[in-house]
């Protein structure tokens, strides 16, 4: 079973393929920082229902393949970039589950397991702990909640007396929020946001008959919610102020516009756009702040190819710190202790110091300078790592005779730390050595 787009050169009218079409359109937190790449679905011709993720550069260069086999669908980024939580629909099999992997495709693995269930639309939470997903249970779809590592799943909304179904959950940047969609049992669709608990669950957007709103996706500062408007068969996009619930229409004409994302920087969307007759759709860009400005295509137009699903990937430095003792009795090394917060980092530690003058006869002798040989060491997410820097024998005994003299010497411990997407960040940590009395 799937819950894919179903894809059809055979005339249809507007309002029965733009419903269709909600069945897999996705949710994907965009979470701040400089524009990666961006992460989506190819519908494959000539098998289709074979959905694979590829990744490509916002300038519509270096398309990669990451998935194969089974069908894959709805990648969504974590907040550092390197991970993409997915769904994955096995072929003859009646359930469907949700799956991460690395930004590059490796390391697959599963996370929901059941024979039954249609587990879809995830997105991580902002430190990466949390999944929230979209569950089908025998045609009702709700909103769930999981560990990162699979356990605990928590059912975050329910049906109630008037039949509600919720889809396309994401967090906000901060995680304090998770924007869904909420259709009731009048057809009614509409952009809600809850607590990462279920509750406060309040509308952001309101239905009529001949409107209603897909897809939402938060600004990377959390002031604004971008999302699909489905009017009268016609499908735009538009974001909504979390501020004063201001609306700001984004695209507009023949085409179908589905799946808006934010970029990390917040100025640009990326969307999946649809020709008027539903032959092919593409990856497009536009910007976020007016109507149609900027638009550019990445993708084809190929007949009968489409491109959907897009998430944007975050890059960010590693956000790391040096502690330790300020102060120091030992002249032969200095020790550090390394921790980087939900990443994992190369750190390159070294530094330079200086001893302090030393009375020699009637004169004062200069300030003996030396360099920290520099260390290499592997900094485990949230995993304090203690480093022990070597001091060499020329600094060595330099403190050593500053101190017999009273005297106190210094140095300055730098480290360079690297995440796997080669994004970087540096600290420092100053050391005081004592002088004996």
């Amino acid at each position: 079973m799937t819950m894919t787009i179903f894809r059809t050169t055979v005339a249809a009218s507007l309002a029965t393929v733009a419903a269709l079409a909600t069945l897999a359109a996705g949710a994907s937190a965009a979470f701040p920082g400089t524009n990666g790449r961006i992460a989506y679905v190819e519908d494959l011709p000539p098998v289709y229902d074979i959905d694979q993720i590829f990744t490509v550069e916002p300038n519509g260069s270096g398309a990669t393949k990451l998935t194969n086999g089974d069908e894959n669908l709805d990648p969504s980024y974590s907040s550092d970039g390197e991970k993409i939580v997915f769904a994955r629909d096995p072929v003859g099999a009646p359930d469907q589950d949700i799956w991460v992997m690395s930004h590059d495709g490796s390391g697959q693995t599963q996370i929901t397991s059941d024979p039954v269930f249609l587990d879809n639309h995830p997105a991580f939470s902002p430190d990466g702990r949390l999944i929230v997903f979209q569950r089908d249970i025998a045609g009702d779809d709700q909103i769930f909640i999981v560990n990162a590592n699979g356990t605990g799943a928590t059912q975050l909304t329910f049906a109630g007396p008037s039949n509600e179904e919720s889809f396309t959950p994401t967090f906000s940047p901060d995680g304090r929020q998770i924007a869904f969609r909420r259709d009731n049992a009048l057809g009614d669709d509409e952009i809600w946001v809850m607590n990462p608990d279920g509750s406060g669950q309040t509308p952001v957007t309101t239905a009529s008959p001949t409107t209603g709103d897909f897809t939402p996706d938060f600004s990377p500062d959390g002031s604004r919610i971008v999302f699909r408007r489905n009017t009268s068969g016609d499908s735009d996009i538009f974001s909504v102020s979390l501020l004063d619930g201001s609306l700001r229409q984004l695209t507009s004409g023949p085409e179908q516009d589905f799946d808006p994302v934010f970029s990390p920087d917040g100025t640009r969307i990326a969307f999946e756009r649809e020709d008027a007759g539903f032959n092919f759709g593409n990856l497009t860009l536009a910007d976020s702040a007016a109507l149609n400005q900027n638009v550019t295509t990445l993708t084809g137009p190929t007949a009968d190819i489409y491109f959907y699903n897009p998430s944007w990937q975050p890059l960010n430095p590693p956000s790391c710190e040096l502690a330790g003792k300020s102060k120091s009795k030992s002249y032969s090394q200095i020790a550090v202790i390394v921790t980087c917060s939900n990443e994992n980092a190369t750190a390159v530690l070294g530094g330079t110091g200086k001893a302090a003058k030393v009375p020699k006869g009637a004169t004062a002798s200069k300030k003996k300078k030396f360099t920290i040989p520099p260390v290499t060491v592997q900094v485990p997410e949230d995993t304090p790592t203690s480093v022990a820097l070597k001091i060499p024998k020329k600094g060595k005994k330099a403190l050593k005779k500053a101190a017999k003299a009273g005297k106190k010497g210094k140095a300055t411990v730098t480290a360079t730390l690297t995440d796997e997407l080669d994004q970087s960040a540096s600290d420092s940590f100053k050391v005081t050595f004592k002088a004996k009395k």
